[in-house]
């Protein structure tokens, strides 16, 4: 199991799929830690990029910055801020 902190998010991707997981409830209570669980399937993939054009004026609302690429670096540090819902890196004229 690889375990990464982003943000104060942990990460957990089994690979594959562990053996029940025993973790530390009184830790998990203590620091108003959040669990979330979620699941996909390889099958999934396809259908969802085909979905994605049609989603174009919904999911642009929900980028809070945009960042040529070779302002990379910016990016990640606006991403850092609680006020980016989403910071996007572009390349080209997609700006």
């Amino acid at each position: 199991m690889r375990i990464g902190n982003v943000h104060g998010r942990q990460d957990v991707r089994p690979d594959p799929v562990p053996a029940p997981v025993e973790f530390d409830v009184e830790a998990v209570l203590l620091s108003e830690m959040s669990i979330t669980t979620s699941i996909g399937y390889p099958d999934e993939l396809g259908t969802d990029l085909n979905l994605l054009p049609t989603l174009d004026d919904k999911l642009d609302s929900l980028i809070a910055h945009r960042f040529p690429f070779d302002c990379a670096l910016e990016a990640f540090g606006a991403a850092r801020k609680a006020n980016a819902a989403k910071v996007v890196a572009v390349f080209g004229d997609e700006r």
